[in-house]
């Protein structure tokens, strides 16, 4: 019984083998063409409105953040970042808080 085991995972194996190394077709002799091969995207359905304020489908919202850049952005801890080591636009970020009469309550870092 042990034997029979031990063959069928054998040939199990030599067969994943066989399989991977058949994978590995090297067509243009190990040269990537870049010029010609398509950006393969694995995304759902898209309704092909990329408008950062007006995009209708979550998987548009998806693609407007891989491909535009933003204003600010958030850091590990989610703290708001900008500045020129960060992906964003603006350079300088101030936080003011304010009550309904539109008084200043809080005003935050520069």
């Amino acid at each position: 019984m042990k034997k029979a085991i031990r063959n069928v995972v054998i040939g199990a194996m030599c067969c994943s083998m066989v399989l991977a190394v058949t994978g590995c077709n090297d067509d243009n002799n190990g040269q990537l063409d870049r010029e010609n091969r398509p950006v393969a995207l694995a995304i759902g359905a898209l309704d092909e409105n990329f408008n950062p304020f007006f995009y209708t489908a979550a998987n548009d919202g998806e693609v407007v953040g891989l491909t535009q850049i933003s204003m600010l952005t958030s850091d590990a801890n989610g703290n708001i970042v900008c500045g020129e080591d960060e992906a964003t636009l603006a350079l300088k970020y101030k936080e003011t808080m304010k009550d309904e009469d539109g008084n200043v309550v809080q005003t935050g870092d520069e």
